[in-house]
Order: structure tokens, then sequence, then C-alpha cells
């Protein structure tokens, strides 16, 4: 699949690839539908926000049961792009592209199935601009029956395309997150 949008400066695409959702456009708030980060960061202190990072940077997580991300988003401002990986094999599983002005927005995506105890990665490409961090989070933690096992970069300035694979405990890079429903257990 391959997703394009006209940007200002001229059309924007993604690179060839299976599973991909694509979408620009703020979803309201859906019942049943955790974020594991934004759910919990919402008023902590202290957060920078307006940063030029040319980084992909976001977190590691295991759900603790097995469930779907619907959703992918964060805290950023301007038109991201937020991908969900395998964090093992590194596949692409979706992606999205959020609209955001320095406040939790998330982008629909095709569900993607999530399994307990599998670790994946969520991350914003910030292309140079509009990057968020919060700097003093207590990671891993776990909310909402996911695992945030820590926080990942990379620098993008040589590969745009770049997967974060490293692991820090603080701060929380990026600001990416997810919007996970889990499983029925009836």
């Amino acid at each position: 699949m391959r997703a394009c949008i006209d940007e200002v400066y001229g059309p924007e695409c993604s690179a060839w690839t299976d599973p991909v959702a694509w979408q620009v456009d703020a979803i309201a708030p859906q019942d049943g539908v955790a974020h594991p980060w934004g759910d919990h960061a919402v008023g902590s202190e202290p957060l920078f926000v307006g940063i030029a990072m040319d980084y992909a940077m976001g977190y590691h997580f295991r759900p603790d049961v097995d469930g779907r991300v619907t959703q992918l988003g964060g805290l950023f401002d301007g038109v991201k792009t937020v991908r969900l990986f395998d964090r093992a094999s590194r596949a692409l599983l979706a992606e999205a592209r959020v609209a955001g002005t320095n406040d939790w927005r998330y982008a629909a995506i095709e569900p993607v199935v999530v399994e307990s105890g599998r670790e994946y990665t969520v991350a914003v490409y910030l292309e140079n601009d509009g990057g968020s961090y919060y700097a003093e989070p207590v990671l891993p933690v776990r909310n909402d029956d996911v695992t945030i096992l820590g926080s990942t970069y990379v620098s993008t300035a040589g590969e745009p395309d770049a997967i974060p694979v490293n692991r820090v405990l603080e701060p929380m890079y990026g600001q990416a997150d997810i919007g996970f429903v889990a499983d029925s257990t009836e």
C-alpha cells in the first residue's frame, strides 16, 4: 500500500509497504479505548514542548492482555507520522498522520491485533519540529493493561524511516501513544 497527502509544499507519500492506515483527522474519544501514556501523563511536569528534533521517538510496550491498537497519536505540534512496529521483527504494523497543537490527539487506524506478552513500539516522526518530552517519568509503568517498558529514540537525519530500538527509562521522548482496546474476557 501507499498513501499520499497534499502538503503546502507538495504531495507527501509513504513508502510502499504492507498494512498501513493513513488518517489526518483527530477523532472523538471512544468508549473502552485506553491511552496508556496520554491518559496518565496529563498535567505531569516538567513537560517540554516546541522542540526541534530530527528524530523518531516514542516507547516500547507489552500488552498484559490480548487486545487491539485502534488509534495512534500523541502530544506534539504540527502534522506528524506516528508508526506502530513489532519490536522483535521491526515490522511496520500501522501508521497514521496526526495533527496536533501540543495537546493529546489520536487518529483511528484499522485495528491491529496485539498479543499479551509480545513487545511493540510506537513512535512519532518529528521531522525537526514540534517535539515534546516529559522529563521525569517513572518507567517501566503499567497503565490500562499495558506495560510501558521504556522510552526510545533514533535520529532520522540520515534515514527518515529509521526505527527506534534502544530503551531508556527517562525522559519520555516524543510523547507518542496508542489507543488500546483489551479483548473481552467474557
